[in-house]
């Protein structure tokens, strides 16, 4: 079976617009992708430094006509935190128990982290 010029032109064209649409749409996917990550990330750190906010003031409230000061975890390990705790909310695969145990997890060691930022501090 020939192809004349025009059949010929036609499916070089069809073929040629569905690759450049390919392409298009996996650099979309691509880019929006990398912006619901950036949005999520600029939440996370937003509502972490937001708490560490609320958390230091609590702190020099309950510290008042104290001698000495409440212990308060450094910034950093607020923004690890809230970054774990969004990965775990994002999965909708999880199983309630799952979400539970995985937030035990990150809860514990937080609280590690945070014994370790103390005893740094208390060396300095």
């Amino acid at each position: 079976m020939q192809l004349d010029a025009i059949t010929a032109a036609l499916i070089g064209g069809a073929i040629g617009s569905g690759v450049a649409g390919l392409f298009t749409i996996i650099g979309q996917f691509l880019t929006r992708r990398s912006e619901e990550r950036r949005h999520l990330l600029d939440v996370c750190f937003k509502t972490a430094v937001e708490n560490w906010k609320r958390d230091s003031e609590i702190a020099l409230e309950a510290s008042k006509g104290r001698r000495g000061t409440l212990a308060l975890s450094p910034l950093d390990l607020y923004i690890i935190h809230t970054l774990a705790l969004s990965k775990i909310i994002a999965n909708k695969r999880l199983s309630q128990e799952e979400i539970l145990d995985k937030w035990s997890c990150i809860a514990a060691a937080t609280r590690e982290a945070f014994k370790k930022a103390e005893q740094k501090d208390q060396n300095i």
